[in-house]
């Protein structure tokens, strides 16, 4: 599989003000025209401290809360207006995926999967907390949709993934990147 890019720009969400004291937030996700299609460019490298995020809930917020801005976002601009969206790893339906991403609920369904994951019994073995229930880091950073933690979502010119358990995010491109950056829906 060919290498993660780079995007051009940095990732990131700018605040600005009107002249009548109104804010409006917008989060860009800069994608290089010049990416091949069938490439797979990282937008959003994986979390230093998921280990540590993952240990508490109040931690996990505060880790995957940028995390979850720069999804919901994404989403919002590149996904058809009417398209739903389930969490691959609860299979809840997302109203907004910064709020769900954040919710103590889906948390503990990181917990109850990784326990499922590791073949153990959630009802006997669950400790929330026990980072050797985990599988490798060379496997949780995987960005395989093979995975249980990598979630592809739809997006007008590939697929969107989403890792669940370190809030990395990438890009594939099937469709060549529009050179006025607006969506392609046909």
């Amino acid at each position: 599989s060919p290498e993660p890019q780079t995007p051009e720009q940095p990732v990131g969400r700018t605040t600005s003000s009107n002249s009548k004291g109104s804010t409006s937030t917008t989060t860009s996700v800069a994608l290089s025209h010049h990416a091949p299609i069938g490439s797979e460019m990282q937008l959003v490298p994986h979390g230093k401290y998921y280990l540590q995020a993952l240990t508490k809930a109040d931690s996990w917020n505060i880790f995957i809360d940028p995390k979850a801005v720069i999804l919901e976002d994404y989403l919002e601009v590149n996904t058809p207006f009417e398209q739903e969206f389930r969490c691959s790893l609860c299979d809840e339906e997302m109203v907004g995926p910064y709020n769900h991403l954040r919710s103590a609920s889906h948390w503990k369904e990181c917990w109850n999967k990784i326990c499922e994951w590791k073949g153990r019994l959630k009802e006997v073995l669950f400790h929330v907390g026990d980072l050797a229930m985990l599988p490798p880091k060379e496997e949780v950073e995987s960005m395989d949709d093979s995975k249980p933690w990598v979630q592809v979502i739809p997006v007008s010119v590939g697929q969107y993934l989403f890792n669940h358990l370190t809030g990395a995010q990438s890009l594939r491109i099937f469709q060549g990147v529009p050179s006025d950056g607006k969506p392609n829906w046909d």
